[in-house]
């Protein structure tokens, strides 16, 4: 029965070396994996946080509309000529602070006229 057990045993212990082995060439690419996932995480922790705040700032204004490039989402702004979804995108630093473009969009009339009337320039991309 000894001599049982001791063969149980090592061959346990050689299994057992082979898992380990075998977990420890993938554990590189776990880290990699987990290392995306927490990146990840982190850009989408940024993009709420950025939309809590451009949702509260809106929320409040009555004048004007806040867009938070780090939203990467469209605010809603009532006009004269009705609901206004602004979007902003290319945004570009400069001398004097930054520089992005607008997107006006408004189903009853075309963005290129909501544009104008709200003094963005044609194309509504805030060229003046």
């Amino acid at each position: 029965m000894t001599i049982s057990y001791r063969a149980g045993y090592a061959v346990s212990a050689l299994l057992l070396t082979g898992c380990a082995s075998q977990q420890e060439a993938q554990l590189p690419q776990l880290r990699s994996e987990v290392g995306h996932l927490n990146q990840r995480l982190q850009n989408l922790t940024n993009q709420a946080t950025a939309l809590v705040a451009q949702n509260e700032q809106n929320r409040q204004s009555t004048r004007g509309i806040y867009l938070y490039p780090a939203a990467k989402t469209a605010a809603e702004v009532q006009s004269e000529a009705g609901t206004l979804r602004v979007s902003v995108d290319q945004v570009e630093a400069e001398a004097r602070g930054a520089r992005a473009a607008a997107y006006p969009q408004h189903r009853r009339r075309g963005a290129d006229a909501v544009a104008r009337d709200c003094g963005l320039g044609s194309g509504g991309r805030g060229d003046r």
